[in-house]
């Protein structure tokens, strides 16, 4: 069994980004910083894709990656378009009540 490793992200196309590996508090400040830049290379009025399926693990920082992201897509008049959020991703999210909020993006 290999060690899970931290998150990295990666261009998805023209309209998103990849996440892979563990979003955890230490992973998740770095990550939103490289999600801005490709937010600032999107269309506006276009959508933009988090393709979570490579995510491994993740605690609460994933679920406030998600919902920073979404705030800084509305910035950038972008509509966030979440693509395979992780079962426990979706419990935690269920857990402090924005489930809905995330399950309208996906």
């Amino acid at each position: 069994m290999k060690p899970m490793q931290p998150a990295t992200i990666s261009q998805r196309g023209n309209d998103g980004i990849e996440i892979q590996g563990r979003l955890d508090f230490a992973s998740v400040p770095a990550l939103i910083k490289q999600a801005e830049r490709y937010l600032r290379e999107a269309k506006p009025s276009s959508g933009f894709c988090v393709d979570l399926s490579g995510v491994d693990s993740s605690n609460s920082a994933g679920v406030a990656f998600l919902l920073e992201l979404n705030r800084l897509c509305l910035q950038s008049q972008l509509t966030l378009n979440i693509r395979h959020m992780p079962q426990p991703m979706q419990t935690i999210a269920r857990a402090h009540g924005v489930d809905e909020a995330l399950n309208a993006l996906v």
